[in-house]
C-alpha cells in the first residue's frame, strides 16, 4: 500500500520509472516498441494510407455486412472493401453537420450528424422516415429505433419492427425538468442512457 501521493508529470514527454544510472541492462523508456518473447525489442508497425476519399471532411467509420463504411463531415457516405475500393453510395447526404453517429438495425445501417436520419440498405442512402425527428443521436433496442429531438429534452421511438414508421406520439421526455438532451447509449445490459447539460 502507498504511503504517500506522487504526483505523476503526465505532461512529459516520457514519463521513467528509474533513474538511467541504475540500469544494468534494457532500457530507461520504451516509446513505440514492446519487448518480445525473444528477449529483443520490436517496433510497432506505423500508420500507413489504405484508401484516399473524394473529399477531405473529417471521417468517422464503422462495419457494416463485412464492408468498411466511412462518412464525412461533409455528408458523404463511402463503402471500402478489403482491396481498398472506395465507392460513393451517397444518394441522400448526411446532414446536421455534427459527429456522425452509428446503428444498425437487421435490414439497415443508420446514421445522424443533426438531421434526418440517413439509412444504408447496401445500395445507396435514403431517408429513413421524413416523421422521424432530427436528432444527433440514434440507436436501437430490441426491435425500435430511438432518436433524440435536436435541441430538446425528448426522444422518440419508431414502432416496433418498422424502423421507417414513426407516430408523433412515441415520444418520452427524459427528466421532468427542462434540459435538453445531448446524448444516448443503450448498454449491452439493454440500458438506455441518455444525458443532459445538467443531467
Amino acid at each position: 500500500m502507498a504511503e504517500q501521493w506522487v504526483d505523476v508529470p503526465l505532461d512529459a514527454k516520457l514519463f521513467l520509472n528509474i533513474d538511467e544510472a541504475s540500469l544494468t541492462r534494457g532500457q530507461a523508456a520504451l516509446e513505440n516498441a514492446y519487448h518480445n518473447e525473444a528477449g529483443g525489442l520490436s517496433r510497432f508497425p506505423g500508420l500507413k494510407s489504405f484508401a484516399t476519399l473524394s473529399d477531405n471532411g473529417r471521417v468517422y467509420m464503422t462495419d457494416f455486412r463485412g464492408a468498411l463504411m466511412a462518412a464525412t463531415s461533409k455528408g458523404r457516405v463511402y463503402r471500402i472493401n478489403e482491396a481498398a475500393t472506395v465507392t460513393d453510395v451517397t444518394g441522400v447526404p448526411i446532414t446536421g453537420g455534427g459527429r456522425v453517429i452509428f446503428d444498425e438495425t437487421e435490414d439497415y445501417l443508420l446514421m445522424a450528424a443533426g438531421g434526418q436520419i440517413i439509412r444504408f440498405d447496401g445500395d445507396t442512402t435514403t431517408i429513413l422516415s421524413e416523421n422521424a425527428p432530427l436528432t444527433t443521436h440514434i440507436g436501437t433496442i430490441d426491435s425500435f429505433v430511438l432518436a433524440i429531438e435536436k435541441n430538446s429534452g425528448r426522444f422518440f421511438h419508431s414502432d416496433a419492427g418498422a424502423p421507417s414508421t414513426w407516430n408523433a406520439l412515441s415520444t418520452f421526455a427524459a427528466d421532468g425538468r427542462p434540459d435538453d438532451i445531448v446524448a444516448m447509449l443503450i448498454t449491452q445490459f439493454r440500458e438506455v442512457m441518455l444525458f443532459g447539460s445538467d443531467s
